[in-house]
């Protein structure tokens, strides 16, 4: 009888168990199905590029040519970077360092500073409009696995800039913890697969020359680029997505002067710059499969702006604070730039749960758009 009364026992709490799991854990549509899936897959790749980025540093592990470059340096680095030689680390003793020109890194090496280090370029050159001749602070030119961490880069006075970092032709190239300030474009990539641009600071001068194009950091030729927890202020465009395949994940973008106009965009970068032999700058092609996941744009006319010929861009949970126009937008041919832009396609944004309020404006119709609140666009045409 006892026995008979604990299997009794044990099938009732087995049935209670089961009408509870019943009401509490309610059947979830397809849509929240799909969100969920793709916000695990973007999990997966934001995984992924850590891994990657943890290798990337683990190569360095067993070199141990270090030049020291002591504070107060002129003109050293050029023959620091000789010395070290290829895969060699120098490294910037706290303190200042001032270079009276351009620096060209051409081959693999880690410039590193210790806490406090600041490296200056008093007479690189001054904002310009459009088209930009391109003459940066530091240009990685036709390296592999360049390595830039840890140190404040700026002109080192009140005068401005135009370009912080360059990257041409450079696969692989890192750019971690710098402090960028006070240049028109902070970091432009054109040509380098697989570069990793990491918890940097970026303060542009958007406030001081309104009237001039500014972008914070840049990915025109360059696939597969991973672009994480930067923090970029004071820019016309906060990140800028051409090519193909590149991640983007924990960024922040403030735009803190009025007037900002975009957070986030998958776009083409147009012949707005041109190298000083003359040859101009554009993408290789519009953005394409650019994922973007759980950055946060603040006060910008349009936070993430998807335009120009993009096909397959992906938003996901991305926060949108402020926006003057609207939190998203997915464009379709516009005249808005002052030259026609062709239509996007094929576009997927997830904006659920803490996000469920976002405005979506979608001019194309061609897209997956799961949460968020859409806009009317036959009250507010598109344009």
């Amino acid at each position: 009888m006892k026995i008979l009364r604990q299997t009794l026992f044990f099938c009732l709490l087995g049935l209670m168990v089961s009408c509870v799991d019943d009401t509490v854990e309610p059947s979830l549509s397809q849509e929240d199905l799909q969100a969920q899936e793709h916000i695990r897959t973007s999990e997966e790749e934001m995984e992924e590029a850590r891994q990657e980025m943890k290798k990337f540093a683990q190569g360095w592990e067993q070199l141990k040519n270090t030049v020291v470059v002591p504070a107060g340096s002129v003109d050293a680095l050029a023959a620091a970077i000789e010395q070290a030689g290829v895969g060699g680390t120098v490294m910037l003793a706290s303190g200042t360092h001032i270079e009276s020109q351009a620096l060209t890194i051409n081959k693999r090496v880690k410039i590193e500073g210790e806490d406090g280090a600041s490296l200056f370029f008093p007479n690189v050159n001054a904002p310009m409009e459009i088209p930009k001749e391109i003459v940066p602070a530091i240009h990685v030119k036709d390296a592999e696995r360049v390595w830039l961490s840890n140190f404040t880069l700026s002109t080192g006075t009140a005068e401005a800039s135009r370009y912080g970092i360059l990257i041409q032709n450079s696969n692989r190239t890192r750019v971690e913890g710098l402090n960028i300030i006070g240049f028109q474009d902070g970091i432009f990539i054109d040509g380098g697969d697989r570069c990793q641009i990491i918890s940097n600071r970026i303060v542009g001068v958007f406030d001081q020359f309104p009237q001039l194009v500014h972008w914070g950091i840049t990915n025109s030729s360059g696939r597969r680029t991973v672009i994480f927890n930067n923090d970029i202020t004071n820019f016309a465009v906060g990140i800028f997505f051409s090519d193909t395949r590149g991640l983007a994940f924990s960024n922040t973008v403030e735009v803190s002067t009025p007037g900002g106009t975009i957070g986030i965009i998958w776009c083409t970068v147009p012949a707005w710059q041109v190298y000083p032999e003359g040859d101009f700058v554009s993408a290789a092609e519009p953005a394409r499969a650019w994922r973007a996941y759980n950055n946060t744009c603040i006060g910008a006319l349009f936070n993430y702006l998807i335009i120009d010929g993009s096909s397959s861009a992906i938003s996901i949970q991305n926060e949108s604070i402020d926006a003057g126009l609207y939190d998203f937008e997915i464009a379709g041919e516009s005249q808005r730039f002052g030259f026609t832009t062709p239509t996007s396609a094929n576009s997927l944004i997830i904006s659920v749960g803490a996000y469920i309020d976002a405005s979506i404006k979608d001019c194309t119709g061609d897209n997956t758009i799961i949460g968020g609140s859409l806009i009317d666009t036959a009250s507010d045409p598109c344009f």
